[in-house]
């Protein structure tokens, strides 16, 4: 079977393939943490256009770790909200 994937590269590690179906629900993952300062990286995958873009999701300056979760959709928009904040956008 042909599944797709989105393939993600992030610094200082190997490729990695999120098949569709795996990343379709919950719509956003932490993929990994750049070698080089220890940023962390988030997926946020669209399941409408089947394409996934990766953000630097750098920690809050307390060090804790963002949360982010799908909040509501707007029209065809995700609305995400971090839960360590409360911000949504």
């Amino acid at each position: 079977p042909e599944d797709t994937a989105v393939i993600t590269q992030i610094e200082g590690q190997p490729p990695k393939a999120y098949p569709d179906a795996q990343i379709m629900r919950p719509h956003i993952v932490r993929v990994g943490v750049k070698e080089s300062d220890g940023t962390p990286c988030t997926i946020c995958y669209c399941a409408l256009t089947g394409t996934g873009i990766v953000y630097e999701t750098p920690n809050l300056p307390n060090g804790k770790e963002r949360d982010f979760i799908p909040y509501i959709q707007l029209e065809n928009n995700l609305v995400i909200l971090d839960k360590a904040t409360g911000h949504i956008g």
